[in-house]
Parts: C-alpha cells; sequence; structure tokens
C-alpha cells in the first residue's frame, strides 16, 4: 500500500460489499467490508452511516482515491447504480 501512495495516481475502483453492518474496532470504526481481497486490506474505515447503512452484501461500490489498480487510499466512495 505504501507503493500506492507514493507511485499511485487518481483510480476509481469498484469492490463488491461483503458486510455494512460492523461497528468495528481497533482503529477502523464504520467499517465495510468488501469481498475478494486478502484479509489484512478488506475493510474501508470510517464510512459515513448514510452510505454504508444502505449498504447490503453483493452491492457494488465504487471507491476512488489515490493509488494503483492493486489498492487505493480512499478520498470518496460511491454506490453504484445509485
Amino acid at each position: 500500500m505504501l507503493m500506492a501512495a507514493i507511485a499511485g495516481h487518481h483510480v476509481e475502483l469498484i469492490y463488491t460489499v461483503s458486510k455494512a453492518d460492523g461497528h468495528g474496532g481497533r482503529g477502523c470504526y464504520s467499517p465495510v467490508a468488501l469481498r475478494d481481497l486478502p484479509w489484512f486490506l478488506d475493510s474501508l474505515c470510517y464510512v459515513p452511516d448514510d452510505l454504508r447503512q444502505p449498504l447490503q452484501p453483493n452491492m457494488q461500490i465504487l471507491v476512488e482515491g489515490r493509488g494503483t489498480s492493486l489498492g487505493v487510499f480512499a478520498t470518496a466512495v460511491h454506490r453504484v447504480g445509485a
């Protein structure tokens, strides 16, 4: 992920939601769990409740930020098709 921050550029990646109703903890509050990612990179933290609450498993979200196709430091999150 360090390489994504240093060598990255503006990217928009689509991820599939695994779970969005957890409370989080250990530095990751209001998380959205993402499907098909390694366990240590599968959560998007501090997602606002107004975006997180309507999310259901298998819905897709678009994550914008600085990074590469392998990962992104998110600056914005949008529901796909919303």
